[in-house]
């Protein structure tokens, strides 16, 4: 849900199928803690005996859009057969900023009940990459 038609017909939605009280849960990326710590290529390797997973992340940060798209390539080494498969994917990936997220809940009749960090469960602060928010549905 990278454009904000996408996001206000997500919304909408949800509206719609949630009954009145009904609870939406959902995690996103919070845009202080990215602008903050601006992404940056990382890079983790998982071993077992015989397999060897290396995945390096390329983000670029498109700050107009509240974009990070984020370029993957993995590297699958089988050491049995000595083999390197590589394989390269993208992921679009929007953060968002708590007052857009009100707008959207008080459009589509949703009340937060609650905001926060996932990790540390208290309220996000400018090195939390990560938000978690529970509402529910209210009349309209």
């Amino acid at each position: 849900l990278n454009s904000n038609i996408d996001l206000s017909s997500a919304y909408s939605v949800i509206n719609k199928h949630l009954k009145l009280n009904g609870i939406f849960i959902y995690d996103f990326w919070y845009g202080p803690g990215v602008l903050n710590e601006l992404p940056s290529i990382k890079i983790k390797n998982i071993k077992s005996k015989n397999l060897e997973i290396k995945r390096i992340a390329y983000p670029q940060l498109d700050v107009n859009k509240n974009l990070v798209v984020v370029n993957y390539e993995f590297y699958l080494i089988d050491n049995n057969n000595n083999s390197v498969n590589r394989i390269n994917e993208s992921h679009s990936m929007r953060y968002f900023f708590y007052p857009e997220l009100q707008i959207l809940h008080h459009e589509n009749n949703l009340k937060i009940l609650e905001f926060y960090d996932p990790k540390t469960i208290q309220l996000p602060k400018l090195n939390s990459w990560n938000g978690l928010i529970v509402s529910k549905k209210i009349d309209s």
